[in-house]
């Protein structure tokens, strides 16, 4: 007998049958179409929107190279970023510590520590199976109906609930996480960005949110809501997507937790595109079974569109298209943006975003794969803003996602002025 809480029932998920493989062949996704190493050809760096501008992480598939067999990684740098928020910001110090934080942060790396890599070498990195992303879903959903279970017993037995409202509401996204994780792991290699990343993303994250909450601190103080704009481009199966919305999530129960006023004020949505039908359902699945949904939009993104263009159209718009009736909530920039699509396109979509002051003062970028996939042409860019002062610019070297020996990074640089 399977015993589940409640409110279960909202989160029922139908999981869509398996496309023919015809039919999937005929789709408008494709790995080998959406991956490039490096961003230098001129070719491949225009101002033109194209198909694969806005692409879920994808890659071209090409033999192994990671070992399954090996069980210790090699040795990994971090900035002093990467597993918790530092207490400062560009402009100056935080007035929120952040200590609640960083344990949190820290206890989650011992939870990830404990994953090894198990997974056949025949299905290590860049290998792909057609149906991976329905059989993720799957494998997700049975390690909710386990956590479900062990809940819905849990509180037959006793007379109080064994977690509260707030484990309660985090959890299921969490579970979700590790779930992905295990299966990259054990079963097949996907190209999310992974535990290790997002650590070091999630840190990122919550020093954009409290340089937001400081920034905006007056306001918030006096009871008006300010809300926080963060933006995925490349929403694969929905883990990054779920990486940030629980990272805000937190954070702000943490500081409510803590009697820090300004939190309650603080509203936010994560905005996340994608090119293709099919991921885009799969990850909606993920978002209602982690409970996210509420918190995320997914937007798919059509031949032509320009991203700029395609988030100023759901900035200050409900998910009916409707404006928003609240002006003082009203915000014209992206407060956090990580890229993690078509690697081609870091560059053309960043100057895109750039140019139309969604990136300004007080935004943070952060980009995926920029040593892996060799993007000179990202890092040059960034690096010339840093010397004019205008961002303050930093790499977090550690392995390729699900990876052993494969080393990647993570750039990160948050926008002391505007362009």
């Amino acid at each position: 007998m399977l015993f589940l809480p409640p409110s279960n029932g909202n989160s029922l998920v139908i999981v869509p049958p398996k496309p023919d493989a015809f039919l999937l062949q005929q789709d408008e996704f494709s790995y080998c179409n959406l991956y490039s190493y490096g961003d230098s050809e001129p070719s491949l760096v225009t101002s033109e929107s194209s198909l694969s501008a806005y692409s879920c992480n994808a890659v071209a598939a090409s033999p192994s190279s990671d070992v399954a067999t090996q069980s210790s990684p090699l040795p990994t740098k971090h900035s002093s970023a990467s597993l918790g928020a530092p207490n400062v910001s560009h402009s100056g110090v935080f007035g929120t510590s952040t200590d609640a934080v960083d344990k949190n942060n820290n206890n989650e790396q011992h939870t990830h520590n404990s994953l090894i890599l198990q997974r056949d070498p025949r299905n290590g990195a860049f290998t792909f199976q057609v149906h991976a992303e329905y059989d993720l879903l799957l494998h997700v959903q049975k390690d909710l109906d386990r956590y479900h279970h062990k809940v819905g017993r849990e509180e037959l037995s006793t007379t109080v609930g064994a977690t509260s409202d707030v484990t309660e509401d985090l959890e299921p996204a969490r579970i979700i996480m590790k779930s992905v994780d295990s299966y990259c792991l054990g079963k097949q290699w996907m190209y999310h960005i992974g535990y290790e990343k997002a650590l070091a993303v999630r840190s990122f994250l919550q020093c954009s949110l409290l340089d937001f909450i400081n920034r905006h601190s007056e306001e918030l103080i006096n009871g008006h809501a300010k809300k926080f704009i963060c933006v995925d481009v490349g929403t694969y199966c929905g883990y990054s997507a779920l990486v940030l919305c629980h990272a805000i999530r937190s954070t702000l129960m943490e500081l409510e937790a803590r009697k820090d006023s300004r939190a309650k004020c603080v509203e936010f949505e994560v905005l996340t595109t994608e090119i293709s039908s099919k991921l885009i359902n799969v990850a909606q699945s993920m978002f209602r079974l982690g409970k996210m949904d509420k918190f995320i939009r997914p937007i798919l993104v059509k031949e032509g569109d320009v991203l700029s263009e395609v988030i100023k159209s759901h900035l200050n718009r409900d998910r009916d298209g409707n404006v928003a009736m609240d002006n003082n909530i009203a915000t014209t920039q992206i407060d956090f943006l990580l890229l993690d699509h078509a690697k081609n396109l870091y560059l053309t979509d960043l100057t895109d975003l750039e140019s139309h002051h969604l990136l300004t003062a007080g935004s943070y970028v952060s980009a995926d794969n920029v040593v892996f996939n060799r993007l000179d042409s990202y890092r040059h860019h960034m690096a010339t803003l840093a010397r004019d002062g205008i961002v303050e610019t930093r790499l977090e070297e550690m392995n390729l996602e699900y990876s052993n020996n494969l080393k990647d990074g993570i750039g990160k640089c948050p926008l002391c002025r505007r362009w």
